[in-house]
């Protein structure tokens, strides 16, 4: 009887101190999980970055199918599109700098690393001689936009 008695209380135990738990923990896990991912927004940062990057450097460069390369254009300012997302750019095009939304990159460069996201991409372009450009973009860490 004492072995019959003890199993019974460790079936007990195990049901009040494992599996009601458990079954709490997955229950819960399953419907907050669902609600969180379908709560997200989708942050398409880099994306526009990218688009903003490609939009300069065809405004700036003709590609050459000989040389399979871009070459600057003599005549080539980047021109940037108003929007109202909050984001700024700076294409520097050799020692020239150019800049959509100033005010918003001068303040938001020096907190990139904390406050906002930033990306920057190089490419250097050959014609009579080989020049760097570099466009920077910051964005805030969620997408807002300029009321």
């Amino acid at each position: 009887m004492h072995k019959k008695a003890s199993s019974q209380l460790t079936d007990v135990l195990l049901f009040i101190f494992i599996y009601i738990p458990m079954t709490i923990v997955i229950v819960a896990s399953l419907v907050t999980t669902p609600s969180k991912i379908l709560t997200q927004s989708l942050q398409p940062m880099q994306l526009d970055a990218t688009i903003m990057h490609e939009r300069i450097i065809q405004q700036i460069t003709y590609y050459s199918p000989l040389t399979g390369s871009h070459q600057r254009t003599i005549e080539g300012i980047p021109q940037f599109y108003p929007t109202n997302k909050r984001y700024a750019n700076r294409a520097s095009i050799g020692e020239q700098q150019y800049y959509f939304n100033k005010l918003f990159f001068d303040t938001a460069y020096p907190l990139a690393p904390v406050v906002y996201n930033k990306h920057s991409y190089y490419q250097h372009m050959n014609g009579e001689n080989e020049i760097l450009v570099e466009t920077i973009h910051v964005f805030p860490k969620n997408y807002d936009t300029f009321n």
